[in-house]
């Protein structure tokens, strides 16, 4: 298919490369990064901020890294080679052991892994698993759930939050592979970030529906949150979006009283959601998320809601009540199947 947007996944990737280093350890933004501090008024409120009396109010909020949490000790930590992320399962003489995507195990020597990391952004779908589609303009889900977390991933870091995307390759990842980076990285944060392609009435509401883990407090804060933050974002005016009937936050089970997403049930020791921001399905909608704008809004929403659920208590908004599948959800892609981008063949 042609696309009619390929500039989208290279525009986020230069965000990112700007946002996170200049070569020497700096940070260089390229765009004011939004944060939740983003309405404090280091001047007052008219006053003489010389004033003991005022000092408090006026004093510059401190800086967020200084706000967060630690990273869980987690395992040997992630390596990121040929557009996906893979665990770390041992050390080796000259370098390090990992698990590939597709169950197999290969040697990196050409670079480190990284630890400490607070938040796993996860672009669903990908390689022969397009997602959704719209024609006019041409727009893929695959490559636009990539463009939208490489955005957000170079907000979060320049924010000092680290941050792993878990594929910018057109690479179809097993869902078991996706949710294992969680544990290898330590992250407190799972998101898996899509885009519907089904049709629905006419809303001025993008239709955000975020599915959380069950009996999970955390996932569910951070489901409202993404909620509130994304539904605010995309509230763009002459844009009608193809929303579900009933829109927001809730569980999904399945027929044995599990999540019915893999990637969900597999992620147990971060607070996890699967998210699909909005759909293709109507024109004007198709032809917002065609736009660079409507990425960096994306990513502008999923930034502030993952800030805002590592440095405060909110709960965020647009529960709704939970549906039940009669249906077990798959366990991912067959292994069989898989292409495995650092195994070339197997015995």
């Amino acid at each position: 298919m042609t696309r009619a947007w390929p500039s989208l996944i290279t525009v986020s990737l230069v965000v990112a490369a700007a946002a996170c280093g200049t070569g020497d350890g700096g940070v260089e933004l390229v765009d004011p990064v939004p944060t939740l501090f983003a309405d404090h008024d280091s001047q007052g409120s008219g006053q003489d901020a010389s004033d003991p009396a005022t000092s408090e109010a006026t004093e510059p909020a401190p800086p967020i890294a200084d706000l967060l949490p630690s990273p869980r000790p987690g395992g040997l930590g992630v390596i990121e080679i040929a557009g996906v992320a893979v665990p770390v399962t041992a050390a080796t003489v000259g370098g390090w052991e990992v698990a590939t995507p597709c169950g197999f195990t290969a040697e990196i020597t050409d670079r480190s892994p990284r630890s400490g990391i607070l938040v796993v952004l996860d672009p669903g779908h990908g390689g022969d698993d397009d997602g959704a589609q719209a024609t006019d303009p041409a727009i893929s889900e695959d490559e636009l759930n990539v463009a939208v977390a490489v955005a957000t991933a170079a907000r979060l870091e320049a924010q000092g939050i680290a941050t792993l995307v878990t594929r910018t390759a057109d690479i179809q990842l097993p869902a078991a592979a996706r949710a294992g980076l969680v544990e290898a990285s330590g992250a407190l944060v799972f998101v898996s970030i899509h885009h519907r392609g089904e049709d629905g009435p006419l809303a001025i509401e993008p239709g955000t529906e975020v599915f959380h883990q069950v009996d999970s407090e955390e996932g569910s804060r951070l489901g409202g949150l993404i909620h509130e933050e994304l539904t605010r974002a995309l509230l763009v005016a002459g844009v009608d979006w193809a929303a579900p009937i009933e829109p927001g936050v809730r569980y999904l089970l399945n027929q044995r009283g599990s999540d019915f997403f893999t990637v969900l049930r597999e992620t147990p020791t971060a607070a996890s959601v699967l998210v699909e921001v909005a759909s293709l399905a109507s024109a004007s909608g198709a032809a917002f998320l065609a736009t660079v704008d409507a990425v960096e809004r994306e990513a502008t929403g999923l930034s502030e809601a993952v800030i805002r659920f590592l440095v405060t208590r909110d709960a965020g908004s647009g529960y709704v009540e939970p549906v039940e599948r009669v249906r077990e959800a798959p366990s991912g892609v067959d292994t069989s199947e898989c292409v495995d981008p650092l195994v070339s063949t197997a015995d």
